[in-house]
């Protein structure tokens, strides 16, 4: 005898059968992210941070861009008998002015914004050579914390016969703490720019006054 299956019987199964595929998806899912989770970390950290470099770049070169008259006349050289260079003078006031300002500024950049979104190629982080840098993308919420180190630093090249090419350098280390779902990572990122650049032309003295060994920390 045929058995007889009522209409409510085959929606069971079917619901049934529906909520085990669901099942079978979000577990294989949950074992790929699983899989791919460092490597999108890893790809996410490397990308936050080149976001965060240009962002030092560009806080920095503002403050000196708005101060570029000031960073004209940082250097003093002084001449003796026949027209010797006896020594070379900066002035502080405009160093340390820049030098706070500059750290002001990177440190605003983070704080006005502490967070940033990357987007991963779930591609490249599963190694598919199918789809290297290619969709679908993973939108990585990325947090930052930044503390800032500056330093002075005395720059002589020489540039030509009896000519030296003296430059004040700003050198800046910051220390980046980026937050990632499930993971921390400190980085370092160390750049400098040049503050003040003159020629000196004849011999160069030992010592460059109030500028020799300047500088240290924040």
């Amino acid at each position: 005898m045929r058995k007889w299956n009522s209409p409510y019987s085959r929606g069971r199964k079917i619901a049934f059968s529906a909520v085990c595929l669901a099942l079978i998806i979000a577990i294989i899912s949950l074992l790929i992210d699983a899989r791919i989770q460092p490597a999108v970390r890893e790809l996410a950290a490397l990308e936050a941070r080149n976001i965060a470099t240009k962002k030092i770049n560009l806080a920095a070169e503002s403050v000196i861009a708005s101060l570029l008259d000031d960073c004209k006349n940082i250097i003093t050289i002084s001449y003796g008998d026949g027209k010797a260079v006896t020594g070379i003078s900066a002035d502080m006031i405009k160093l340390n002015l820049l030098k706070s300002r500059i750290t002001a500024a990177i440190e605003d950049a983070f704080r006005s914004e502490p967070e940033t979104v990357v987007r991963v190629p779930v591609g490249a982080a599963a190694e598919l050579p199918v789809l290297p840098n290619q969709g679908p993308f993973k939108d990585v919420e990325v947090g930052y914390s930044v503390c800032v180190y500056s330093d002075f630093d005395n720059v002589f090249q020489s540039t030509g016969i009896n000519q030296t090419e003296y430059s004040i350098l700003l050198r800046l280390k910051v220390e980046i703490m980026m937050l990632l779902p499930g993971a921390s990572i400190k980085e370092n990122v160390e750049t400098s720019f040049c503050i003040a650049q003159t020629v000196i032309v004849g011999g160069v003295p030992r010592t460059t006054d109030n500028i020799q060994n300047y500088g240290n920390g924040k």
